[in-house]
């Protein structure tokens, strides 16, 4: 297993962990997540890492949310990161994942290219997604990890 880039989101203090946005396997999806993360993320404290070490560290331009929190809704309401399909590769394997039953599905990336379009984001797919065990919608997250070679 390579090495695993995650984009994290902080408190102004660096104090509480809000959210976790990206974990990845691959530099190309994790630069894409980044870039995605600091349009969806205004005036936040992003932190990207591979492994332990900080490769960016910043506050975020624009404005947070109005009660200047990170609330579960505010996450709920802006959940996924906008990753376009077209910036997936061959070797790119998305998985999706229900945060309730945490059933796991593998999804082909071409079948997701064909039916949804390469300039389908994570957020569109991940608003259509109903998970197949448990029936619920908005509890389904996709991420990426590099193909078994």
């Amino acid at each position: 297993m390579g090495h695993s880039f995650r984009i994290e989101v902080w408190d102004e203090t660096e104090t509480d962990l809000l959210e976790e946005i990206c974990v990845a396997t691959d530099n190309a999806v994790s630069q894409a997540a980044w870039r995605a993360a600091l349009r969806v993320r205004p005036g936040f404290m992003l932190i990207h890492k591979n492994g332990h070490h900080v490769m960016d560290k910043l506050v975020t331009p624009g404005e947070r949310p109005p009660d200047g929190r990170l609330e579960r809704s505010y996450i709920k309401g802006l959940k996924g990161v906008d990753v376009l399909l077209s910036e997936l590769r061959h070797w790119h394997q998305v998985t999706a994942y229900c945060s309730v039953c945490v059933r796991n599905a593998a999804f082909d990336t071409g079948m997701l290219k064909s039916r949804f379009g390469e300039s389908a984001s994570f957020g569109e797919i991940e608003r259509k997604l109903v998970c197949r065990q448990c029936g619920r919608r908005d509890t389904v997250r996709l991420t990426v990890i590099n193909s078994p070679r």
